[in-house]
């Protein structure tokens, strides 16, 4: 039988249980400056570095939110091609590491990383970025990754939501129900579901989870009796079959996606396969201004760019606003 990691009932305030693989800064805590969280003082001239080439919002209104998602390919997982080992075994990771913060993640408002690689020297590379972002962490169960999100401090985390499948892939789900600047909210979704190995894994046990955490979110939203709309977005591990059974049953459920099935490439697999297998899915109650795959507009999305050495995934922009705030509960979910 599932654990569910967070009971919720209804009329109760329950606060985050804390786990130890689970970190969370919530509402009315303090972003702590760089003494207070051993980073050096040159770390944090780094972070106002790329906060104000990268800190402001990629649409400049109060109304529109940015989010990225993107699985980093933790060092501890990227096979050194003709070496035989690990990158997480030569000190060389430091710098995609930063690559990728610079490059990608800075600037956004909101942060859902996948393959986040729970280790200290990793930790401290996204010391800078904690220093503008509130941050929410949590590990799969036996395994050195998990998910992060990362929410810029001008909104408001009202829920770290945390779910542990408890299933043969060690997966977790990492969710924020947000305030954001403008007052209205929005639960966010982190996602990182199996690797489809075989027959099994991408037609029963991705839909099992992904089912499975719907359900969560779905339950937490109606204890919560607020129109809140939901976003679901990362890694689904989409391959290139013509339907996909995850996108299908979000889609029967009321989601939209920002992205088409089978349009779109974000995905080298270690078996040298492109696929398209990073979305972003939302409910009623969300409008999608603008969406990007990749950091480089120039390149078609439907291609793995050959230059492209930040991770086995391309980042995927979204700008959204939040809208129809009249709805009932149950005409969103």
């Amino acid at each position: 039988m599932l654990q569910r990691v967070l009971n919720r009932y209804k009329g109760r305030n329950i606060p985050t249980i804390k786990n130890t693989r689970s970190l969370v800064v919530k509402e009315g805590n303090a972003i702590p400056d760089h003494d207070q969280l051993g980073v050096s003082k040159a770390v944090s001239d780094v972070a106002s570095s790329w906060a104000s080439v990268h800190g402001g919002r990629p649409v400049a209104t109060l109304d529109c939110t940015s989010l990225v998602c993107f699985n980093l390919l933790a060092p501890c997982y990227k096979r050194l091609d003709g070496y035989g080992m690990r990158e997480s075994s030569l000190p060389i990771w430091k710098d995609r590491c930063k690559k990728i913060i610079e490059q990608v993640l800075l600037g956004n408002d909101i942060i859902c990383l996948q393959e986040y690689w729970f280790d200290k020297k990793h930790d401290t590379i996204y010391q800078p970025l904690e220093l503008k972002y509130h941050s929410l962490k949590f590990g799969r169960p036996n395994k050195p990754d998990g998910l992060a999100l990362f929410i810029r401090s001008n909104h408001t985390i009202i829920e770290q939501i945390s779910y542990d499948f408890e299933d043969v892939g060690y997966r977790v789900g990492l969710a924020a129900h947000i305030k954001l600047e403008n007052g209205k909210e929005v639960v966010v979704a982190n996602v990182h579901l199996t690797f489809p190995h075989n027959h099994f894994d991408e037609n029963i046990l991705r839909v099992q989870q992904i089912t499975q955490y719907y359900d969560y979110i779905k339950e937490y939203i109606q204890n919560t009796g607020k129109n809140i709309p939901v976003i679901f977005a990362g890694d689904f591990n989409s391959s290139n079959a013509p339907r996909d059974n995850v996108v299908q049953y979000l889609l029967k459920n009321g989601f939209e996606s920002a992205i088409q099935h089978g349009t779109f490439i974000s995905h080298l697999t270690h078996r040298n396969e492109h696929v398209g297998a990073d979305y972003f899915f939302y409910t009623e109650g969300i409008k999608v201004l603008k969406k990007t795959i990749g950091v480089d507009d120039d390149i078609p999305k439907d291609i793995w760019p050959d230059n492209f050495h930040l991770s086995d995934h391309k980042p995927l922009f979204v700008d959204f606003e939040i809208t129809d705030e009249d709805q009932k509960i149950e005409d969103i979910l």
